[in-house]
């Protein structure tokens, strides 16, 4: 069983409204936007241990952006 727990975050208001906005042109919960950032987090963290880069791309390989690890 997966135990779950309450978090209370507190960011600012710039940050506040990205999330509002997230939320309103996806239509997802913040606390989902939230549960995603940290598991794309993971990826990305785990990635900087074989390479410093990170290449994102559209499903045809077209509109590519390089993302560097620091």
């Amino acid at each position: 069983m997966t135990h779950c727990f309450r978090l209370d975050l507190d960011i600012n208001h710039e940050m506040a409204a990205v999330l509002d906005e997230i939320t309103q042109e996806d239509g997802i919960p913040r606390h989902e936007i939230i549960r995603r950032a940290v598991a794309y987090y993971r990826i990305l963290r785990d990635q900087k241990k074989h390479s410093k880069k990170v290449i994102l791309a559209d499903e045809n390989g077209d509109n590519q952006k390089e993302l560097l690890l620091i």
